[in-house]
């Protein structure tokens, strides 16, 4: 649970130290750009989580393998 909670604070955190950096781009730049933007800030988050998981997976079947 905690792990998830870390995640979601590293995300907001992240989120809230770059939307300003968003906005003023997204009043520059064209539609596209700024879909392509996101969509690379969520893939970037998404795989960030997938890293996360994968560490606890490997943690948790580390403990198993000590037992």
């Amino acid at each position: 649970m905690s792990d998830v909670l870390m995640i979601s604070v590293v995300v907001v955190s992240f989120l809230s130290n770059s939307l300003p950096i968003i906005i003023f781009r997204v009043k520059r730049k064209t539609k596209n750009e700024v879909l392509i933007f996101f969509s690379l800030l969520y893939s970037t988050i998404e795989s960030y989580s997938l890293i996360q998981i994968l560490k606890i997976e490997i943690n948790k079947k580390k403990s198993y393998e000590n037992l």
